[in-house]
């Protein structure tokens, strides 16, 4: 059996600065099922009432200029009308 890689997007650097200061708590991804990364973040499961439980767990991101790296929890994705085709990935704790 194959571990899993893990879900891992390369981020400018202003933009990881922002992530790893606290000040963006979201990342903003074009949702193309094609995909692997995008594809896996939209498995999940539905526990009690309404709660929807996403099967990753974390979602990383890789610094392009620094090669510094950031896992958050992967809590799940929000999609809007006024940005059709893309998805904001929603973070959890900094793990």
């Amino acid at each position: 059996m194959t571990q899993k890689q893990p879900i891992t997007f390369k981020t400018e650097e202003s933009l990881w600065q922002m992530l790893a200061d606290g000040t963006k708590t979201f990342d903003m991804r074009r949702w193309d099922l094609a995909d692997d990364r995008i594809y896996r973040l939209a498995w999940g499961h539905v526990e009690g009432q309404e709660a929807w439980i996403p099967n990753e767990s974390s979602v990383s991101f890789l610094n392009k200029a620094t090669g510094e790296l950031l896992t958050f929890e992967y809590v799940g994705v929000e999609f809007t009308e006024w940005a059709p085709g893309w998805a904001f990935i929603l973070l959890g704790e900094k793990l």
